[in-house]
């Protein structure tokens, strides 16, 4: 895997190489290089030319169930919420923004429902 962050002359056929070599993977184990794959290529700039050659190897995955998409997701939520709170409540305190930082994603799904809905601040967080 590490081969992808190497120089080449043709980093496409570098990593479509590197790709083929994994096909006799389990079908689980296929799937979790792909995605550190993606993951890794961003080091390089290659993430387009390794998206491209995964659509193209015939396994399905769900590059949104990759951790980092997930933490992505969740620290973007995060970051709307605390600017909702501020703009509706005034500067939250560090303890509600480190809460809020800190929380998985149905707790902010809920407290993103309940401001919302109207909820009083303590009560957005009341569980």
């Amino acid at each position: 895997m590490l081969a992808m962050l190497c120089r080449s002359e043709d980093p496409r056929a570098t990593i479509a190489a590197i790709l083929a070599s994994w096909k006799h993977l389990p079908v689980k184990e296929l799937a979790a290089r792909l995605s550190e794959s993606l993951v890794l290529s961003q080091l390089r700039n290659r993430g387009t030319i390794v998206e491209e050659e995964v659509k193209a190897t015939p396994v399905d995955l769900d590059i949104t169930e990759n951790q980092l998409c997930i933490m992505g997701e969740r620290g973007g939520v995060a970051k709307t919420l605390i600017k909702m709170l501020d703009h509706r409540f005034g500067p939250l305190s560090g303890a509600f923004q480190k809460r809020i930082k800190s929380a998985d994603q149905p707790a902010l799904d809920r407290w993103v429902d309940r401001m919302d809905e109207g909820f009083p601040l303590d009560s957005i967080f009341a569980d």
